[in-house]
């Protein structure tokens, strides 16, 4: 479900978490999803790697670092990122539908 918010938000396919583009409109997205997964769905990295079939879960550390650098430099990117968080709460914490 927080796929489908993170695509809509970003205005990205809603398979984005395994297309192999690597340009920005692609991969911001995925930088989200891995810090989501990470922060809010508290998974290991070794499962989001899994899950988002990277080879090695140092790119998920990146991914999260990254994200928590441009939010901070970025008004544009940490609106997106907001309102994400925002949507995830609902989803892993109350239980709703976004």
């Amino acid at each position: 479900m927080i796929e489908r918010y993170i695509s809509k938000e970003f205005g990205v396919r809603p398979d984005f978490a395994f297309a192999k583009d690597r340009n920005a409109r692609s991969i911001l997205p995925r930088k989200v999803l891995c810090s989501v997964l990470y922060n809010k769905e508290e998974m290991k990295l070794k499962a989001i790697r899994d899950y988002m079939q990277y080879k090695t879960h140092s790119n998920i550390i990146h991914h999260v670092r990254s994200v928590e650098d441009l939010y901070t430099v970025d008004r544009a990117f940490k609106e997106k990122v907001d309102r994400v968080y925002d949507a995830a709460y609902k989803v892993y914490y109350l239980n709703e539908k976004v």
